[in-house]
């Protein structure tokens, strides 16, 4: 009866069973998961499994999407649910980001699930040290030791390093980690830094730290670490200067560099009193001795009426440098004018053109006049050249006797004394007197005068019948009344001749310096046109002037 009863209730359970609405069974599920669980972190090059299952048999597809974005299928196909299934391989490049999506089908169900993890390349090492040693080493904030130490199973990629040690900076870097390799670091650690500001007296001067050129002064040197250093400054034609500084933390410690000029000496002599100019500079007069900077340097040495001289000269350190300059004086020039004019003009026998006439280009010193003309007496005289000046000479020529009317007049009185001479001859001649000494009494007046003016020259004429009325000097041309050039002095022997021949004694000396004594030892007159006469018997001051006896 009681197994009855069991099998009715178990029937009435399968009816109802069979029954129930499909809507009861579980609805679709996967899992998707990898060695450690998601979101971990996985080397390259290591092995792994992602794990799948559902909990019913479906159709699923297992994808991987890389770092770079790229997607690939890892396996697709028909699983039973329940079951855990896997897939196995090795992690590769490029390191990062990896996602595992698994899709599920079932029927008009649909399911999918994701893992994230991680590939990483393999660990390096980092090898530090530092000069001092013993500085603390921070890898990413954390500390690892002290220098010098390697830093091991240190992952790929950029880290920051910091170094620390008392009395010093702190020192950092960051650095990158190559997967499998080591990675040396070596620090040089500072000691508290300060800064050094360098001027000098010139300025423009190189300067050197501890050996080392940090460039032109006046200067900061920044960053110096504190402590004793060497500061030396140097410039061109300048004694080096050289001083230690010491150096505070975060303090500026200044110096100033007073440069000692290297020096030569010059000295410089000339044939006249110049002024001297060193590089542009007036240095004073010669003869000058100085002292000067080292190397190149123009020198110019001026003086008036001479030309300029330029040279460039050498001084050495200690050493004296001697410059013996003979200054070329300028040439001056003469002007010469005459009357009347187009007079060829002759300088020491030279022909040089008519005047009027400037010669240009004449050295200084005396030299000889000489004008000729058609018609004209030869007119002479001396002239003194000065250099850079214009001597002028005024010429007055005379005419030859025979063709003014002086030549004619005293031919009418010829003909009329001989005229007088006829016609008194008819008068009764005083007893004892002849004809001819009628005759000679008759010219007595006309002869005294004309045999001392013979008609070779026309300033004899001149002199006999107008008489001189220039009160000048025939060398020089200016006033006898002038006594610059000395007492006056004129010649006997012209004077006997009816000349005037008046001279400056200071010209007179100078006029004999150009003239040669024949061999009689007698000089030329300065009167044209110039006879020889005996200086010491013809030659005498005004005030003591004899006539003397040719």
């Amino acid at each position: 009866m009681i197994m009855k009863k069991v099998i009715t209730i178990m029937g009435i359970l399968i009816l109802l069973i069979s029954v129930l609405p499909n809507d009861t069974r579980c609805a679709l599920s996967c899992d998707i998961w990898v060695d450690g669980g998601c979101g971990t972190t996985h080397r390259i090059g290591s092995r792994m499994n992602i794990y799948f299952k559902v909990n019913t048999a479906a159709y699923i597809e297992l994808w991987l999407t890389y770092p770079d974005g790229s997607k690939k299928q890892m396996t697709c196909g028909t699983v039973c649910g329940g079951r855990t299934y896997y897939i196995s391989g090795t992690i590769g490049e490029p390191p990062g980001k990896r996602i595992a999506l698994l899709k599920a089908w079932a029927g008009s169900e649909y399911d999918s699930d994701t893992c994230v993890y991680y590939g990483e390349e393999s660990p390096g090492s980092i090898r530090v040290t530092s000069n001092p040693s013993g500085a603390k080493c921070y890898l990413d904030g954390t500390y690892k030791g002290k220098t010098p130490l390697t830093i091991r199973d240190v992952s790929a990629g950029e880290h920051f390093i910091r170094l620390t040690k008392s009395g010093y900076q702190d020192w950092s870097k960051t650095v990158r980690v190559t997967s499998n390799q080591t990675t040396g670091v070596s620090a040089e650690l500072q000691r508290p830094l300060g800064s050094i500001k360098v001027t000098s007296d010139p300025s423009g001067a190189k300067c050197y730290l501890d050996g080392r050129y940090k460039g032109t002064t006046p200067l900061t040197i920044r960053d110096v670490p504190a402590g004793e250093h060497e500061v030396k400054v140097k410039k061109e034609s300048y004694y080096d200067w050289m001083s230690d500084v010491n150096v505070s933390d975060g303090k500026t410690s200044s110096i100033h560099a007073s440069l000692e000029m290297m020096t030569g000496f010059l000295e410089v002599k000339s044939n006249t009193k110049a002024q001297v100019y060193i590089d542009g500079t007036y240095q004073g007069k010669t003869p000058l001795q100085c002292e000067i900077p080292l190397g190149n340097h123009q020198i110019k040495v001026s003086a008036d009426k001479y030309y300029d001289y330029i040279e460039t000269v050498t001084i050495t350190v200690g050493e004296h440098t001697h410059v013996n300059i003979s200054l070329t004086e300028k040439p001056g020039s003469i002007f010469v004018e005459s009357e009347p004019s187009k007079a060829d003009v002759y300088l020491d026998g030279e022909y040089r053109g008519r005047t009027p006439l400037t010669i240009p280009e004449v050295q200084s010193g005396t030299y000889t006049l000489l004008l000729t003309s058609s018609g004209y007496y030869d007119w002479r005289t001396s002239v003194t050249v000065y250099p850079d000046e214009t001597s002028s000479i005024d010429a007055s020529m005379h005419r030859v006797f025979w063709k003014t009317w002086y030549f004619y007049l005293s031919i009418a009185i010829v003909f009329l004394c001989i005229g007088l001479f006829l016609y008194r001859r008819k008068r009764a001649i005083r007893p004892g007197e002849s004809p001819m000494a009628k005759l000679k009494n008759t010219f007595e007046g006309v002869t005294s005068a004309l045999k001392k003016a013979p008609f070779f020259s026309i300033d004899n004429l001149s002199n006999i019948i107008l008489g001189d009325e220039k009160n000048l000097c025939l060398i020089c041309n200016d006033d006898l009344g002038n006594h610059e050039n000395g007492q006056i002095l004129e010649c006997i022997y012209c004077k006997n001749e009816g000349l005037v021949c008046k001279f400056h004694s200071g010209c007179w000396e100078r006029f004999k310096e150009h003239q040669e004594e024949n061999s009689e030892g007698m000089i030329r007159c300065c009167k044209p046109p110039g006879r020889y006469i005996s200086e010491a018997e013809n030659i005498r001051p005004v005030t003591q002037a004899k006539p003397v006896e040719a």
